[in-house]
This record gives C-alpha cells, sequence and structure tokens, in this order.
C-alpha cells in the first residue's frame, strides 16, 4: 500500500507526494457548498492544501480514502514499535472498528486488518501464536472475516486453531459466515489451497466436538437456507470436492499393510466426518441430483472401496440416490461405462464386504425394474454379463425380485446360453417359492407360444376409442403369428399397451396416430420390436429421450414425427445411426 499522497499529473502544489504522516488534519469546508465549491482542507506540518471537487460526493470519497490510509499507516507504525501482545491487541481493534465504521466499500478495507494480523503471526509466531491471544485475535478479527474471503496467512491461522480441541467451542460460532462464504463464492479451489483446507478443518473440528452428526447438519442447513432449493449453485460441487480432496489427502496417509481394527480407528478419527457430510446433503431433495453425478465415477481411493466400515457409511447415499423416484436420479447408481463398475456392482453381495449388502443391492434392483423409464432389457443384458451368479445366489435365498427378473432374462430371451438357461431353471426350482415363480412363468410362456402360433390375420385395427384393456384382451385368443400391421390411431392407448405389443416380435408396422403414447412405452418397444419398418408417432407425448431409444430399431424405414416435441438434435441422431430410414415427417414439430 503507498504511504504517499500523489498527483497522476504533478504540477503546482501537488508536484511532490505527502506523505500521510505529515498529515496533521483534515476536514471538509462546508461553508462553502452553498455556492457549489466542494473543498477539502488538508492541514500539514509546515501549511496546509485546499482541494477542490465538482461534487459533494467525490470530496467524501477523498476524505475517507485519505484517513483510512492515514490510520492504517498509524497502526502499522505503532505496531511496529510495540512489543506487548495486549497493546497490539487494542490497535487492531481499534482499526477493526475503524474499518466497520468507515463509509467506503473497497475490499481493501477488510482486508487490511487481516493482512496486518497476519503479519504479527508470521513475524514472530513463538511471541504471538499463544491460545489465549489467538481467541482474543479471532474474536477481534471476527466482524470482518465475516464480510470478506480471508487471505491465505489467515486461513493457515485459522487452520491451525480448527485442530486445536481446546478452541472448538469459538471456531465453531466465530467461523460459520466465513466458510459459508467460502463455499457459495468460491470458483476454483486450486488457486486457493488454504481456504479448502480451512473447510475441511474446519468439519472435522464439527465432527470431534459431536459425534453424533448434529453440528455438521446444522452447518449445512444454514449454508442450503431455509428455500427449498438453495440459491447458491457453488455450494455442493465445492462441498463434494472438498470431501473428496480430504478423504483422498488422509488415505495417503495410511500404512500399506494396517489391519482391520487400525483402518478402523484411523477412518473414524480422520474420514468419517466428510462421510457424514456427504449423508447430510443426500438429505436434500434439490442437491441429490448434483450429487450423484459427482458420486457416479466412485471417486474415492480403492482402498476404501474394499473395506466394510467405509462402504457401510456410504451405502446409506447410495439407497437415496438409488431408491430416489426420478429416473434421472437413481440411475446414476448404474455404471458409466459396461466396462467399469458402478454403485450398483459394488453392492452384489458376492462382491460386497459389508454386512446388509444383499438388502441394498435387492432395492437398488428392484427400484431399476420398476422404472418405466429405464431401459429393462439392455439393464438385464448388464445383469446377465456381471451378476448372473449373484442372481442365482440371491434366488436360492427366496429372494423373490431376483426370481422374477432370472424369469424376464429367459422369457425375452437376454440369456441365450443353453447351459446357463438349465442354471436358472434348475435353481428356480430348488426351493418351494421358487417353483411357483418358475410355474407362473410357464403359464406365461404357454399363453405367449400360443399367441405366436403361425396363423391369424395380417393386419389389425382397433376401434375408436379402445383402451389398453381391449388391446390386451383383443390377444388373449391366437394366434397371431402371421400379424404384421397394427393400427391404434386415435385410439385411448396409453405406454401400458407397450407391454401387449412386444409379444408380437413379428411385427413390421405400428401406427399409434393421435394417441396418449409416451417415451416409457416408445423405450419399451425399441427393446423388444427390432423387426418394426414402419413407425408413425403422430401427435403423440414422445420427446427426445424416448425418439433417440429408437436407434435399436436397426429395420425402421419409415417413421412420422408430425406434431410431436421432437428437436433436431434427436432426429440427427436417428438419421446418423439408422442409414435405412429413408423418410422422417417433423412438420409442425421444433425439428421443422
Amino acid at each position: 500500500m503507498s504511504l504517499r499522497m500523489l498527483n497522476l499529473f504533478p504540477s503546482g502544489f501537488l508536484s511532490k507526494t505527502i506523505g500521510y504522516e505529515a498529515i496533521k488534519d483534515l476536514y471538509p469546508v462546508k461553508r462553502w457548498d452553498s455556492n457549489f465549491k466542494y473543498c477539502l482542507r488538508v492541514v500539514v506540518t509546515n501549511g496546509s492544501y485546499l482541494l477542490q471537487t465538482t461534487n459533494q460526493y467525490l470530496r467524501d470519497q477523498i476524505l475517507y480514502s485519505i484517513l483510512w490510509k492515514k490510520n492504517v499507516q498509524e497502526t502499522q507504525t505503532l505496531l511496529k514499535s510495540q512489543s506487548d501482545p495486549d497493546d497490539m491487541l487494542k490497535e487492531l481493534q481499534n482499526i477493526v472498528d475503524f474499518a466497520k465504521n468507515i463509509p467506503l466499500v473497497d475490499d481493501e478495507i477488510f482486508h487490511m486488518p487481516t493482512f496486518i494480523a497476519s503479519t504479527l503471526m508470521t513475524r514472530d509466531q513463538e511471541k504471538y501464536c499463544k491460545q489465549s491471544w489467538e481467541k482474543a485475535l479471532i474474536g477481534t478479527l471476527r466482524p470482518l472475516i465475516e464480510d470478506c474471503p480471508p487471505s491465505a496467512e489467515m486461513c493457515s491461522f485459522l487452520s491451525h486453531h480448527c485442530k486445536d480441541q481446546s478452541s472448538l467451542p469459538i471456531i465453531k460460532d466465530s467461523l460459520v459466515y466465513t466458510i459459508t462464504r467460502i463455499l457459495k463464492h468460491n470458483f476454483d479451489f486450486a488457486r486457493t489451497l488454504t481456504a479448502r483446507t480451512l473447510v475441511q478443518d474446519y468439519i472435522k473440528a464439527l465432527y470431534i466436538q459431536d459425534r453424533s452428526g448434529e453440528s455438521i447438519r446444522y452447518f449445512l442447513s444454514r449454508v442450503h437456507s431455509a428455500s427449498a432449493v438453495c440459491p447458491h449453485n457453488r455450494v455442493l460441487p465445492n462441498m463434494v470436492s472438498t470431501c473428496i480432496t480430504a478423504i483422498y489427502s488422509a488415505s495417503e496417509e495410511l500404512p500399506a499393510n494396517c489391519s482391520e481394527a487400525e483402518f478402523d480407528c484411523y477412518y473414524t478419527n480422520h474420514l468419517r466426518c466428510y462421510i457424514v457430510v456427504l449423508q447430510n446433503i443426500s438429505e436434500y431433495s434439490d442437491w441429490l441430483y448434483g450429487l450423484a453425478q459427482l458420486l457416479r465415477p466412485l471417486p474415492f481411493p480403492a482402498l476404501l472401496l474394499i473395506r466394510s466400515i467405509f462402504m457401510e457409511d456410504i451405502s446409506s447415499v447410495i439407497l437415496k440416490i438409488g431408491l430416489h423416484e426420478d429416473c434421472e436420479i437413481h440411475k446414476q447408481v448404474l455404471a458409466v461405462r459396461e466396462t467399469k463398475d458402478g454403485w450398483f456392482d459394488l453392492c452384489s453381495p458376492i462382491e460386497a464386504v459389508f454386512c446388509g449388502s444383499s438388502i441394498v443391492w435387492t432395492q437398488l434392483l428392484k427400484t431399476l425394474m420398476a422404472c418405466e423409464r429405464c431401459k429393462k432389457k439392455k439393464l438385464l443384458k448388464n445383469l446377465k454379463a456381471k451378476h448372473l451368479g449373484t442372481c442365482v445366489s440371491e434366488a436360492l435365498k427366496n429372494n423373490k425380485i431376483v426370481m422374477d427378473v432370472l424369469c424376464l432374462m429367459l422369457e425375452w430371451m437376454v440369456v441365450e446360453d443353453l447351459h446357463q438357461r438349465n442354471q436358472i431353471v434348475d435353481t428356480l426350482k430348488s426351493t418351494e417359492f421358487g417353483r411357483n415363480v418358475y410355474d407362473e412363468f410357464m403359464s406365461r410362456q404357454n399363453q405367449l407360444l400360443e399367441l405366436q402360433r403361425k396363423g391369424g390375420p395380417q393386419n389389425l385395427s382397433l376401434p375408436a376409442r379402445g383402451t389398453d384393456l381391449d388391446l390386451n384382451s383383443m390377444f388373449d385368443c391366437g394366434p397371431f403369428g402371421n400379424l404384421e400391421s397394427v393400427d391404434l390411431a386415435f385410439t385411448n392407448v396409453t405406454d401400458t399397451c407397450a407391454n401387449t405389443l412386444i409379444k408380437l416380435p413379428s411385427l413390421k408396422v405400428l401406427n399409434l396416430w393421435g394417441t396418449q403414447f409416451g417415451d416409457s412405452g416408445l423405450l419399451i418397444i425399441s427393446d423388444h420390436l427390432t423387426n418394426l419398418q414402419v413407425l408413425n408417432l403422430c401427435e403423440t407425448k414422445v420427446t427426445d429421450r424416448g425418439i433417440v431409444s429408437l436407434i435399436s430399431l436397426i429395420n425402421l424405414k419409415k417413421l412420422n414425427l408430425n406434431s410431436t416435441k421432437a428437436t433436431v438434435r434427436s432426429v440427427d441422431v436417428l438419421k446418423k445411426k439408422l442409414p435405412g430410414l429413408h423418410e422422417v415427417d417433423v412438420r409442425y414439430s421444433f425439428a421443422w
């Protein structure tokens, strides 16, 4: 900071700079205000200067700026000459009070007192870094560090204080606004590593003071605000990245071959606090989707993913994500790519290392299979490739959900290998409950074979205002093995009719014009009716999400998307993925 007043264009009486130490008095000459002469008198050792400005606002701005610089210069001079910590604290209190009351808005007003304090501590740490003096210093600077981001030196000082267990009560209340400000306004922790360390140490201090997690819960409630949606977009990614970084840093300090007991003790003291933060974040519905996306790539050290205590703690977060009704949220438990593992794979009872993994995995599977927007056939193929052994093992325990999944694999011909099919059948027949499930499956399979038997009409139309029940009852009597075209135009069928239509794999033409058909039904059709050549979706409720799934229909030649919500993006995807698609009607849609 400059210690002198200077003119940008030196001339006349201001051809030389004026030191702030030479200024004896400073005041506005208000008696001339009525004549629109806004003047300011600066009294120095050997005279005075009369400065005139264009308006009162500019005069007051110059006045208080000079007063601020003069007080800072005097404070720094006094602190250099004093050695008593108590006297220094009084001087700091004076400059803080002056900064609070001065009518200037500038970052320097808040940073300068903390900079002076940081300079004192780095100058003689043994003298000033004492517990009682540090507490008094935090109390003195508290009004300023609440309203501005602390400097790197101040962050280091506050982090040191967070690690001091005897200081936890004052830290808990004094730093809440500072930590909240860092989380709300920071954009790049790579440039402010000390700020991230301060947040990590503060979280750990809260957990040490209250291991039940209530202090962390209360802190997050203040950061989130009382509204249903947090108004600060940076809070969630900053908080999650801070916790993950802290977990990685703490994990690197673990011995290479530590025992289970040693790991549990270290985890409880140094890592669990950050998992408690993630658990509390998952309680907020507006944060859950963002949290699920951030955790989907398994951003934790591999040595933690094989420890039971960690998996038990994180499983509560995974259940919050995996059991959510929103498809965009619960599908985040699946792997990013087929060659990678996701949380669903880690919770597999055969591979998992924690108690209750069977319940967690089954609940996740139940939610995924019950979702109307998830592509079930793709999920079943993934289960067959990665978890067929797990499914067989769980079916032997009379797990009804897994038994239904195995039957669906047989029904949809996901498992084509004869040996694997026989293994599934033997597993289902090995228990009384399984035999009942298998008998129900065989009953449905016999009806399906009768329905698909060669014969019957080639074209079929449902009367106007027909419903899903009407369509289902129509297919109760077969055969329909020759059926190639179904016309459901201007009926009242919905997505539910897709479960009936997939029983006709030879279907080539499907007309759904003017129905209540939507994305959920389109996802089912795209998985099963691979022989479809003509599809009419005019005036239906389909959107890009369902339209993009049509890339599975490799034989599709003609598609009508007239008067739908189709966009250019989804239509371009279809044209690139389906070279045989020669005609696409997008009139009166967003792609027109």
